[in-house]
């Protein structure tokens, strides 16, 4: 990522770890795989993309990689990365490329052999409830949650974010925004459902009903799945 150097007006590029989900369905005519992403908190230069510099960054799922990624279309908006995937290599390089990729990377001789990754099991019993989360949890216990929340557009969006609101205890719109940053503000917001039990089930479900299924979506529903297994570890530990 690109930042000012303290001190001077240079600029240098950081590394990036990022972390989001990827989908399947979207891009096939394009060949590549959708990454929704936690989207940069501004974008200061609306000619040149936040992104610049993560051209050709390696997509990780588990111990493999599936992709590199290839470009951000700015009509995605900020949470949306395009990466090239592995299957498509085949298409795109050529032969000595592919086979230099073979010697050195392990990289099967032909997609057909490229290993499978097992699908998710899907849950049954749906969406799971954070009514009996504590009032008091540090801000670090929320920090996976938020993240999932700023990439969707609903909530990135203010206007669709003060009908989300709205639509569940007014206690909570009336608390927002607590500051002009969102990712701040969606720390209140989730501070502030903590203190009215099933209010954060009512938030999540709303943007549901907003967005659809989506991979934003489904990242919010696991980031909320693990927060809720954090919490029953932590009460069986008492």
């Amino acid at each position: 990522m690109r930042r000012l150097d303290d001190g001077s007006a240079s600029q240098y590029r950081d590394s990036c770890h990022a972390t989001g989900m990827t989908s399947v369905l979207s891009n096939r005519r394009e060949g590549t795989l959708e990454l929704a992403v936690t989207p940069p908190e501004s974008d200061a230069e609306p000619d040149r993309s936040p992104w610049e510099g993560m051209s050709g960054a390696a997509v990780w799922h588990d111990d493999a990689i599936v992709g590199l990624v290839s470009a951000h279309h700015r009509t995605d908006g900020l949470g949306r990365l395009a990466a090239v995937r592995v299957d498509r290599w085949y298409e795109l390089l050529t032969r000595s490329e592919l086979a230099l990729l073979h010697e050195c990377a392990g990289l099967p001789a032909s997609a057909p052999e490229l290993p499978r990754i097992p699908s998710a099991p899907t849950a049954a019993a749906g969406p799971v409830t954070l009514a009996d989360l504590r009032d008091d949890l540090p801000l670090r216990e929320l920090d996976g949650l938020v993240g999932a929340l700023t990439a969707l557009p609903t909530v990135s969006d203010r206007t669709t974010l003060a009908l989300v609101l709205g639509s569940i205890n007014p206690a909570v719109a009336a608390m927002s925004p607590r500051t002009p940053a969102l990712r701040p503000d969606v720390f209140g917001i989730l501070r502030t459902c903590l203190r009215y039990p099933g209010t954060l089930d009512q938030l999540l479900e709303a943007i549901r009903l907003m967005e659809g299924d989506s991979a934003g979506v489904a990242r919010m529903d696991e980031e909320a799945v693990e927060l809720s297994r954090r919490h029953r570890r932590a009460d069986e530990s008492r």
